[in-house]
């Protein structure tokens, strides 16, 4: 697998950019990090879009 450079700051923007996403569309983004982390490993990759911050419904 090859190695992707990906420098500390783009990293940030990328964080930022999300949590920005989930704001506007109304989220908690500690509720959001919290329950994508506990989502992801069971998830199958067939359903990854479900956790997009612009697609993503807290569980209930």
């Amino acid at each position: 697998m090859p190695r992707i450079n990906i420098s500390p700051s783009e990293i940030r923007l990328s964080l930022d950019a999300v949590a920005r996403r989930l704001r506007f569309n109304g989220h908690d983004v500690h509720t959001y990090t919290k329950e994508v982390l506990e989502r992801l490993p069971s998830l199958s990759a067939s359903r990854i879009r479900e956790l997009l911050p612009h697609c993503w419904v807290p569980a209930t």
